[in-house]
């Protein structure tokens, strides 16, 4: 069974998170722009099948809507992601278990700096640092989602930086035209695929 984790839930479109070049000056040489893909999107959504769709244009609405999935699949947007331990000296963020010579004890201990951890018996610091050193309990849908939502802000918003408009949109597949739009605006990067399904 295929897991989806993007907005649509019928089979027969893919969803996007993707960053749309805006619509930028006529060429030089032609006179010709880019077509406005979002603004087609737009239109294209009044139709009946509803299969292709605009779901949130712009960073904000869709980092909203993709959190709000998150927490209809029961996952926490706001979850400290990736896992961070950091020292409390140095704010490294490596670690290691050691073993104190003097009685047998373990500790956390820092790589950067060498600051440790309060001791404890093998067993009980051996839980403590693999629980900080791994995904926290995080299964692979929600790891997958939390990268996701990872990269839509940290990418997205570089992209909308730089003439971008971040978007959450559906292409039906029966939607020839949209479908070579899109390969189309992939293809010279005025389209950036974020995420897809």
């Amino acid at each position: 069974m295929k897991v989806r984790t993007g907005f649509v839930s019928n089979s027969s479109s893919s969803s996007f998170i993707a960053a749309v070049k805006r619509k930028g000056e006529p060429c030089d040489k032609c006179g010709r722009t880019d077509p406005d893909f979002l603004g087609l999107l737009g239109l294209l959504e009044c139709h009946e099948d509803g299969e292709t769709s605009l779901e949130a244009r712009g960073l904000d609405a869709v980092i909203e809507r993709y959190c709000a999935r998150m927490r209809d699949c029961d996952y926490d947007p706001d979850r400290d992601w990736p896992p961070n331990l950091k020292c409390t000296s140095c704010k490294g963020t490596e670690t290691r278990l050691v073993e104190r010579p003097d009685n047998g004890l373990f500790q956390i201990e820092c790589v950067s700096c060498g600051a440790r951890g309060p001791a404890a018996p093998k067993e009980k610091a051996e839980h403590v640092w693999k629980n900080v050193n791994s995904d926290k309990g995080v299964d692979e849908y929600e790891r997958s989602m939390l990268n996701t939502l990872q990269t839509i802000k940290t990418r997205g918003a570089e992209l909308a930086k730089n003439g971008y408009e971040i978007a959450c949109f559906s292409i039906s597949y029966h939607d020839p035209a949209m479908q070579a739009l899109l390969d189309s605006g992939k293809a010279c990067s005025t389209i950036i695929v974020l995420d897809s399904d």
